[in-house]
């Protein structure tokens, strides 16, 4: 009788230790499949390397047309130089309408346009986000002029002057009132302050800052940095009525 006792309880022993252990292994695991997936092998975090392996699918891409896979959005299609005079022409790589008007524009105005003999002509662009601003100059005797285009990269479509000033998030009269003050700062820089009290003076800083002289509609253009530039018309003390500079406005 106490034979069979003793095995009994051997036997229940043993099963208990069997579910003991059992549990553990569970538990075991358990922990260790967290670990796998809350650290990486160094410990840190690995959201971002789990987040890099999922495929995301219907995700619009947008892809620009080139006209010339080989070729930069801009690139230089003319170039000439005749004794100290240089001529560098642009080409906008952009399969649309609008840039084919830009390049044919570039070409009819420039190329091989005698009146532009002496002129040095040059060119400079930029790319924010989708908009693509290209400047082509005109110099002579230290006066620039100024031919600028912006266009939208993706639809190939003119960006207007609004949508450059809508980058900013501000008004148009907020840009119209920063526009008349580096207007005004660039005629000062231009001529010495000293000559501030003379009549003359004030009538053509007046001329240079007034409303209808800084307007919406002036060439705009976005820098390296975003920043809005807009070309302008300053009056002048002596020689020519006016002349054109680019001035940042924000």
């Amino acid at each position: 009788m106490n034979k069979g006792n003793n095995g009994l309880i051997i036997l229940i022993v043993l099963l208990l230790i069997t579910v003991i252990t059992l549990c553990g292994a569970i538990l075991y695991l358990e922990l260790g499949t967290d670990k796998q997936i809350g650290q990486t092998s160094n410990g840190g975090d690995s959201t971002n390397d789990d987040l890099s392996s999922i495929t995301h699918v219907n995700t619009p891409v947008k892809e620009i047309k080139k006209v010339d896979d080989t070729k930069d959005l801009v690139y230089l299609s003319y170039s000439k130089t005749t004794g100290s005079y240089s001529h560098y022409l642009p080409a906008v790589n952009i399969d649309s309408t609008y840039a084919n008007s830009i390049n044919e524009e570039i070409t009819n105005i420039f190329s091989n346009n005698e009146n532009y003999a002496d002129y040095n002509l040059n060119y400079f662009s930029y790319l924010n986000d989708n908009i693509l601003s290209l400047v082509v100059t005109s110099e002579i005797n230290n006066y620039i002029s100024y031919k600028v285009y912006n266009i939208d990269v993706y639809t190939g479509n003119k960006v207007e002057n609004t949508d450059i000033i809508g980058t900013k998030n501000v008004s148009e009269n907020t840009y119209l009132e920063n526009l008349k003050t580096a207007s005004k700062n660039a005629f000062i820089q231009k001529y010495p302050s000293e000559m501030s009290e003379d009549a003359w003076y004030i009538q053509m800083l007046n001329k240079t800052e007034a409303s209808e002289n800084n307007t919406i509609d002036l060439p705009v253009y976005l820098d390296e940095n975003g920043d809005i530039w807009t070309i302008v018309k300053i009056y002048s003390l002596a020689g020519p009525e006016s002349f054109n500079v680019a001035v940042k406005v924000m």
